[in-house]
């Protein structure tokens, strides 16, 4: 049973009823459900970080998320961008789109028919109608491998 007091993906619906449902998930990770679109901020899910294991498990595990619309990517780091957890996503989400930083096509450049959409900052995008605006923002850490 998971954080939610659910046994498995399936059991976890989209929000039925709220306008807007927030699930922190772990760090800046969120699973944001509203009823015309989920979105995911920043998606790790792993146990370790740059070969260092992490002392808490996420809420939720990538299996037991619902269907997954949309996924912003604040940057690239391993605690915010978890490649696999990403890969898994858009294997059972064919129509899932990624925006993030600069780079962010590059890196994920093997995942089989993923959209991918960068953005700059102060950049404004509207996804699966959702309206987006890209801050900038100076943070430190060694680039994607």
């Amino acid at each position: 049973m998971n954080a939610l007091g659910r046994t498995g993906r399936n059991d976890v619906p989209r929000a039925p009823r709220a306008p807007l449902v927030l699930r922190p998930i772990r760090t800046s990770c969120v699973l944001i459900e509203h009823p015309s679109v989920t979105i995911l901020t920043d998606p790790w899910f792993s146990h370790s970080m740059s070969g260092r294991k992490t002392h808490r498990a996420p809420a939720l595990r990538v299996e037991e998320l619902p269907p997954i619309d949309l996924i912003l990517a604040s940057h690239l780091h391993a605690d915010h961008f978890e490649l696999a957890a990403v890969a898994e996503l858009s294997a059972r989400n064919p129509e899932l789109v990624v925006v993030g930083t600069g780079g962010t096509a590059r890196y994920c450049k093997d995942i089989n028919q993923l959209a991918v959409q960068e953005m700059r900052p102060w950049e404004e995008l509207t996804v699966k109608g959702v309206a987006i605006e890209a801050a900038p923002a100076k943070h430190t850490g060694p680039p994607p491998r």
